[in-house]
């Protein structure tokens, strides 16, 4: 059997009043729902109604993902799924990744994150981007409005300004890996993973291009 599966994260609510991440004496807490460089065991949930969901951490992290039936438990956070800011002033290129403690790349310097939900927003600063950035992630969740408010995906937009007087290039990443065959077992709450066969490919539909994520093995 040829399985495919395209990701989708959504999160079940009951009711539409907002609440924000705010824990008095936390380190790096600054007022109500903001904090600076600090990673809380819980960001803003992005997601719709009714078939999981995954978060986007104070530490630019997305984590305790619920997007592949695992109800008994989280996903390990992704490694391999971040976002990303590069830059060309003409005399040099800097990449950095927009999480902090990343294993690999070098990671932003700063993010200063404000989680009132249904909305998360980030702002990342470096030394070495002359640039002021803001992300805002959220979920469209729309009173009365079930079909909407059950899309299966969550929304990032970035901002971004020029602090200089000259010109930039600037490009935005959002790296996403393969999760499938990665999951939790229903009945016992343990963790498994089987990636073999899996496979990407490249689509373009008009002017939409994306990536489709299958696997060759079946999946029981």
């Amino acid at each position: 059997m040829r399985f495919l599966s395209l990701t989708s994260f959504l999160f079940a609510v009951g009711t539409a009043t907002a609440f924000s991440i705010y824990l008095p004496g936390q380190p790096g807490a600054l007022s109500e729902g903001v904090y600076r460089n600090v990673r809380l065991c819980h960001g803003i949930p992005l997601g719709g109604i009714g078939c999981g969901s995954l978060e986007i951490g104070t530490d630019g992290w997305f984590d305790r993902l619920k997007i592949n039936n695992n109800w008994k438990a989280y996903l390990p956070r992704p490694e391999s799924s971040f976002l990303g800011v590069w830059l060309d002033d003409g005399d040099r290129k800097v990449f950095r990744v927009l999480r902090l403690s990343d294993p690999v790349l070098e990671s932003i310097d700063e993010i200063t994150y404000t989680g009132v939900f249904p909305q998360a927003s980030l702002v990342f600063s470096d030394d070495d981007l002359p640039l002021e950035i803001t992300l805002d992630a959220w979920s469209p969740l729309i009173v009365w409005n079930i079909k909407d408010s059950s899309l299966p995906g969550g929304i990032f937009c970035f901002r971004y300004k020029n602090s200089t007087d000259r010109r930039l290039d600037v490009a935005f990443t959002f790296a996403w890996e393969n999760l499938i065959g990665i999951g939790v077992d229903p009945g016992t709450g343990v963790p498994w993973e089987d990636r073999t066969g899996n496979y990407q490919e490249i689509r373009h539909s008009w002017r939409v291009a994306g990536l489709l994520f299958g696997t060759t093995r079946e999946i029981k």
